[in-house]
């Protein structure tokens, strides 16, 4: 079996879920990491040591976008009154693909984007409070993703749950069989496990799947790349 390594936003802790406390997985995730901030130095210097002595043939996910779509979409649009999101997308699909290409020069040969959930319909009585923000429409960010992870197929491998996770056609926004109980805007993990584990087993040399699969939530706790970043070091490890 191959290292796992794990690099992305916050949603990424569904590998967590899937894989637990295995010694051959690293969950380099952290919370608001966007993608359209990849390609700058900082991103290479802060992930070089992470990775550099780990084998040159482990699994590499970049897990990034939901940040960009979800979050900074409406920000920007709510404070500053962006409105170019067609230019918006093709940044966050420009970063991702340049931290590939960093990793593939560097001499990573086995280096994947995964595009896993859809928007959540959660509106704007849940983004207001906490973000200060008034999202874009579901319609309008669930297209985005599917678009994404369209943009990057032409570029490099891609692993996409999209079409397995959103309610219909015309609203691709996640299937409320697949949110949570709560008002939240990550998905059920416990519901959504066993579809990122089939998109994903078939890679050559991945890690199997934690003996005992898990049936609850274990509380969250975030880290935040800025923070990470100024600290130079890893997200701290808080799979069970």
């Amino acid at each position: 079996m191959k290292d796992l390594i794990i690099l992305g936003s916050s949603n990424s802790e569904i590998y967590d879920y899937i894989f637990g406390k295995n010694t051959k997985y690293f969950p380099y995730w952290a919370s608001g990491w966007t993608a359209r901030g990849l390609s700058r130095a900082r991103t290479f210097e802060y992930i070089l040591p992470l990775v550099s002595k780990l084998p040159l043939n482990s699994n590499i996910i970049l897990n990034y976008g939901v940040s960009d779509i979800d979050i900074s979409t409406g920000f920007k649009a709510s404070k500053a009154g962006f409105y170019d999101f067609r230019s918006f997308l093709d940044e966050a699909d420009a970063g991702i693909y340049c931290l590939y290409k960093f990793l593939k020069d560097f001499g990573f040969s086995n280096v994947f984007a995964s595009v896993l959930f859809p928007p959540t319909l959660m509106g704007d009585s849940f983004f207001y409070p906490r973000f200060n923000i008034y999202p874009l429409p579901v319609r309008v960010r669930a297209q985005m993703m599917l678009d994404l992870a369209e943009n990057l197929g032409c570029k490099m491998p891609v692993i996409s749950t999209l079409d397995q996770l959103k309610l219909n056609d015309d609203l691709p926004a996640l299937h409320p069989k697949f949110s949570r109980e709560n008002v939240e805007n990550h998905p059920d993990y416990i519901a959504t496990q066993d579809i990122v584990w089939e998109a994903i087993k078939n890679i050559e040399g991945m890690l199997p799947r934690r003996s005992e699969r898990l049936t609850e939530h274990y509380p969250h706790e975030g880290y935040r790349i800025d923070t990470l970043m100024k600290e130079r070091r890893p997200r701290p490890n808080t799979t069970r």
